[in-house]
């Protein structure tokens, strides 16, 4: 649930056109520009719907070492542990995560 919602936040913010939502057709569309920060903006958007919609415990910690070996086995890119905390605590309050949240929520209803 949290890697469909990670990446239905970069399809929608990279616009990607429905039904070519593969991870590899999403991964197409990324841009080089600002990767970091849309990494950061999906995993902050991944972290709220999973918070939101299920009732399993969550180990923030855990999570956030995952994400930032993820990231940086992908894209070679190293960062330390408390920058990825930071910076993921810091977007999920912002606007742009707030709205992509609700659209993410929403295509799960979508029937």
């Amino acid at each position: 649930m949290r890697d469909a919602a990670h990446e239905a936040c970069h399809a929608i913010h990279w616009g990607v056109p429905e039904g070519a939502w593969g991870r590899e057709s999403i991964h197409d569309h990324c841009p080089v520009d600002g990767l970091l920060a849309s990494e950061v903006l999906a995993r902050a958007v991944e972290r709220i719907v999973y918070e939101r919609i299920t009732t399993q415990a969550f180990d923030a910690n855990i999570w956030l070492m995952m994400a930032a070996l993820e990231f940086s086995s992908t894209y070679k890119v190293y960062l330390p542990l408390q920058q990825w905390r930071d910076a993921v605590e810091e977007a999920m309050s912002t606007p742009q995560a707030l709205e992509l949240t609700e659209r993410v929520i929403a295509l799960a209803s979508d029937p």
